[in-house]
């Protein structure tokens, strides 16, 4: 496909899909090609859609939850000698 239909990104300098289809299509045709996994990120400028061949990281997305503490009564207590 022609890339005057996707636009370089102003703010990013990559190249820009509208929607998730577009971005998916692009995707499936270049993994045809032999290229390795590609996944469909949004730009955080809202520009629309990128895609990259970096893993997902998916601690950004979501962030760990640390366990309440326990309270005091049944903490083990260390002694000191």
């Amino acid at each position: 496909m022609n890339r005057a239909f996707f636009p370089e990104c102003p703010y990013c300098k990559k190249l820009c899909y509208t929607t998730v289809e577009q971005a998916k299509r692009s995707a499936a045709r270049q993994r045809q090609k032999g290229s390795p996994h590609l996944a469909i990120y949004e730009c955080r400028k809202g520009n629309g859609y990128h895609l990259t061949s970096h893993p997902r990281n998916n601690s950004a997305v979501t962030p760990k939850k640390r366990k309440p503490p326990k309270p005091c009564s049944t903490r083990k207590r260390k002694r000191h000698k």
